[in-house]
């Protein structure tokens, strides 16, 4: 998934880019052109994922999910990013997002989720700019 190789490449932790996934359980409907998915669970040690969302037809995508850092994934985070992530009282962190667009250009208003929980305006640049790379549709 290009979604998380560009996260890896941005958080620091090449885990992301291929992951290992250990498991990936949803349930899903298809009716009248949509495809509902609840209860996605998706893990891969070092980080997991959840959610719910609908893809019609045409590709189209309106999700919301999940990012969940392990402790370990947590610690090697660079700095100016580990306080947009919720903590966990195992070390854990987590983030949510919602993710729009097509299955062929997914959007996400993850950076505004991250910007919003405040931080210095050069932190702000730098997360948005990363971001804004990250989610660069070339």
């Amino acid at each position: 998934m290009r979604i998380l190789q560009d996260l890896g490449s941005i958080l620091r932790i090449r885990e992301l880019s291929s992951p290992d996934l250990r498991s990936v359980k949803s349930h899903f409907q298809v009716a009248n052109g949509l495809t509902r998915f609840t209860g996605l669970q998706l893990d891969a040690g070092i980080f997991q994922m959840t959610g719910d969302g609908v893809v019609g037809a045409n590709g189209a995508l309106d999700a919301n999910l999940v990012l969940i850092l392990s402790s370990d994934a947590m610690s090697r985070l660079p700095r100016e990013v580990v306080p947009f992530f919720v903590g966990q009282p195992n070390g854990a962190g987590s983030v949510a997002f919602h993710v729009s667009g097509t299955t062929s250009n997914p959007q996400t208003d993850l950076p505004e989720r991250i910007l919003m929980q405040g931080g210095t305006s050069r932190v702000k640049n730098v997360i948005s700019n990363a971001l804004n790379k990250f989610f660069d549709s070339h």
